[in-house]
């Protein structure tokens, strides 16, 4: 620098700047305007998601953690269309979530089948050899032991043993069946008990959207609400397996429109026929036409009416 600035001197604030850059040129002064970097962005940020007016009231929003001011009217369209999108993000996950959990049911039912088949198979196999050897003990029955023995004792002997092993075989065959059939009987129990407690479930988590989205639940309104739907041809079965609030929900504005109805018949006053007008005393028999009348006689009579 050619001048040093000593600190005697008071700091001036130039209102030019020379640039020393050498641009190959002749150096010319640049005159230097203050402004704030982060007003710019600020501006540039509202110029895209929509200035804020005197004339319109804003709002401020929180955008994932950035709060943001924007006009009213952008910012209801800005809520309405997040809302939207997060039901429908929320909306697809249920259906992904509800299909995962289908095809698990479905590949456990196949599984389950496959398994069911196949025991089936065994079954039957154990089931004919259990009759066969009952078919060769049923011969053994027709065999004179004592005259067998007596004419060939070896033969005897070893028909003999052969009878107690087919005893032994059958023993064994029936018992593994009467065991699979144990084992049947308790799986089916098993998914019965798993079927009525996920049913149970199921019609819990119902009852607890109702008590939630209806007001005024209660026991009562229950029982009112059982009676229209009998009114409209369910049964008490069908009622007791109710599972989708839904259909309660439905079955509640039918009723306070039944309801309604009712109140607007029993308010609305039937209409009365209108009562003849009789001719007085000393009117005109009531046998006499208007138009056979003379005119005293008419004015007789309208004037015993008006009385």
């Amino acid at each position: 620098m050619s001048e040093e600035i000593t600190t005697n001197q008071p700091e001036a604030v130039p209102s030019q700047v020379e640039d020393t850059f050498d641009y190959g040129g002749e150096k010319e002064g640049v005159e230097v305007v203050a402004s704030d970097s982060s007003d710019s962005n600020t501006d540039k940020a509202l110029d895209v998601l929509g200035e804020v007016t005197e004339e319109e009231e804003s709002e401020e929003l929180d955008l994932d953690g950035y709060k943001v001011s924007l006009p009213k009217s952008k910012a209801e369209k800005l809520k309405a269309e997040r809302m939207m999108h997060a039901d429908y993000t929320k909306k697809t996950q249920e259906v992904a979530e509800h299909r995962k959990t289908v095809d698990r049911a479905v590949e456990a039912e196949r599984v389950a089948l496959a398994n069911q088949a196949k025991a089936q198979q065994e079954s039957i196999q154990e089931y004919a050899t259990l009759v066969a050897i009952d078919q060769r003990i049923q011969q053994f029955n027709e065999v004179n032991w004592n005259q067998l023995n007596e004419q060939d004792p070896v033969t005897a002997q070893r028909l003999w043993i052969e009878l107690s092993q087919l005893k032994d075989a059958h023993t064994t065959v029936r018992g593994k069946l009467q065991q699979k059939e144990q084992e049947t009987q308790r799986e089916e129990q098993r998914k019965t008990s798993e079927t009525q407690q996920e049913s149970a479930k199921q019609i819990r988590e119902c009852f607890e959207v109702v008590k939630r989205d209806i007001k005024d639940w209660s026991p009562e309104l229950a029982s009112k609400l059982d009676k229209t739907a009998q009114d409209l041809g369910f049964s008490n079965e069908e009622l007791s397996q109710v599972k989708d609030a839904r259909f309660v929900k439905l079955l509640h504005k039918a009723h306070i429109a039944d309801q309604l109805l009712k109140k607007q018949s029993v308010a609305t006053p039937k209409p009365q026929p209108k009562p003849v007008n009789q001719v007085g005393a000393g009117s005109a028999p009531s046998s006499q036409r208007v138009e056979n009348m003379s005119m005293a006689d008419y004015i007789k009579a309208r004037r015993a009416q008006l009385r």
